[in-house]
């Protein structure tokens, strides 16, 4: 890992109120839950649907989503130490969202297409990531084991370089992150970031990057931002993420948001939130 050079001025961050996905068509579904719950449950003021298609596909887009078309090939290398795993190159993108995402964007809520939000959550936004110059806010996962083993190419062959180690006690979980883009753009911090998933191997990439450079630069949110398995089960969260569960589509929360038409998300944001 290379040498941050911090910036130090402190300056106030943009606190306009994006969020971000990044995924491929075959979540489409679950995900359109996911927004209709985060549409309903805060005044965000754009969503940024990143994704591989020619052509973007999901049906009944709101105004409030703006998809963003890329080529995986100019972040995520075609051959690379992470490719072969279950997580694929456009979840490894989410490392890259420094530069896809607009220069207006200094923090964005990055969340995995299987989170509902299910109580407001406009409190997110108003965390002061400027303070302490932190890169950002994420729920710890319980088990904090040793989780990541690094290694490299020789030509095409990849070399594990040593024995598993240890990032931080305060290991986030990547399903919600609140992120300074700010300071990966301009520290060249998300630059980094790319350069190692395309040259070393990581237990969970893209989650185990972000918690190797904020380990001393990040806030801890309480459970109920991020209450899934591995980071707490508890009753009446403000996030629920179906994270490691099984027929996620068939979850009945998750019926009842797909059940929801648009109009009537429409109606409540103009009276809850004046959108």
């Amino acid at each position: 890992m290379e040498e941050v050079k911090l910036i130090t001025d402190g300056e106030p961050l943009n606190k306009k109120k994006y969020a971000c996905y990044v995924m491929t068509s075959n979540c489409y579904e679950f995900c359109e839950a996911s927004i209709k719950s985060l549409l309903l449950n805060s005044s965000v003021d754009e969503i940024f649907i990143v994704h591989n298609e020619e052509k973007f596909s999901m049906k009944h887009v709101p105004i409030e989503i703006t998809p963003i078309g890329i080529n995986i090939d100019d972040y995520i290398n075609i051959v690379g130490p992470n490719n072969a795993t279950r997580f694929t190159r456009m979840v490894l993108a989410r490392l890259a969202l420094h530069k896809i995402l607009p220069k207006k964007v200094d923090v964005v809520l990055s969340l995995d297409y299987d989170v509902l939000i299910n109580h407001d959550i406009d409190d997110l936004w108003d965390i002061p990531l400027e303070n302490n110059h932190c890169l950002l806010a994420g729920v710890p996962e319980r088990d904090r084991t040793i989780r990541c083993q690094r290694g490299y190419f020789e030509g095409d062959e990849f070399v594990v370089s040593g024995e598993n180690f240890w990032i931080s006690e305060t290991y986030v979980n990547a399903g919600l992150l609140l992120l300074n883009m700010k300071a990966y753009r301009e520290e060249g911090i998300g630059d980094m970031m790319l350069h190692d998933i395309n040259h070393e191997y990581y237990h969970f990439p893209e989650q185990d990057l972000y918690n190797t450079y904020a380990k001393d630069r990040m806030i801890l949110l309480p459970t109920t931002y991020n209450s899934c398995r591995l980071t707490g089960l508890i009753g009446a969260p403000k996030v629920k993420h179906y994270a490691a569960e099984e027929k996620k589509l068939d979850k009945p929360l998750v019926q009842r948001y797909l059940n929801i038409d648009w109009k009537t998300i429409t109606m409540h944001r103009k009276l809850k939130y004046g959108k």
